[in-house]
């Protein structure tokens, strides 16, 4: 019975769009459907959009949201949580350039403000990046289900969690460059 599956989808989607957060709705769905991606993708792109149908402004609110599916995830990120995110990835970037302009200045001897022009080869100086982790540890901060979730992820896929740092257990390596690196 298709209600019996799609009515926690809409239901969760609901939730997740009136708290500004995400829900898992593979998670959500029976396992032999949920492990197939091409089923995940039609039940999410066509099945709930019809049931929202009727809903327009909890139809609106649902195309304004990012889905993100592969083969291990189906999730579905509020606008405003994407919103929330981006605000707290422009006070992130703020810290950094305040904290790489210290740096620069100490490193210089300058104790003025800084002048002149970026050089060509500081362009690609990953020095000047912020680092992933940074950024996955201050939307983690703000959504701990979203942290819980990336932990069962890595647990799930044998990646060994460990903290290596004060705000968060993630630890990420230039080896795990597979598909999917979880949802944060």
């Amino acid at each position: 019975e298709p209600n019996k599956i799609l009515s926690p989808l809409v239901e969760s989607v609901q939730s997740a769009i009136s708290n500004k957060s995400f829900v898992d709705l593979r998670s959500l769905l029976p396992d032999d459907i949920a492990s197939n991606c091409d089923d995940v993708r039609e039940i999410i792109h066509q099945h709930i959009r019809d049931l929202l149908s009727a809903q327009q402004s909890l139809r609106d609110n649902f195309f304004r949201g990012s889905i993100v599916i592969d083969d291990d995830l189906g999730l579905f990120f509020s606008h405003d949580m994407t919103e929330q995110s981006k605000k707290l990835l422009v006070l992130l970037a703020q810290e950094f350039g305040k904290q790489r302009a210290n740096e620069i200045v100490k490193v210089a001897g300058h104790t003025s403000t800084l002048s002149g022009t970026l050089e060509c080869g500081e362009l690609y100086n990953t020095s000047n990046l912020i680092p992933l982790l940074d950024v996955a540890d201050s939307i983690a901060t703000q959504y701990p289900d979203l942290m819980v979730k990336q932990q069962q992820f890595e647990e799930m896929n044998g990646r060994v969690i460990t903290t290596n740092r004060s705000s968060s257990n993630l630890k990420w390596e230039a080896a795990d460059n597979g598909p999917s690196v979880g949802p944060l």
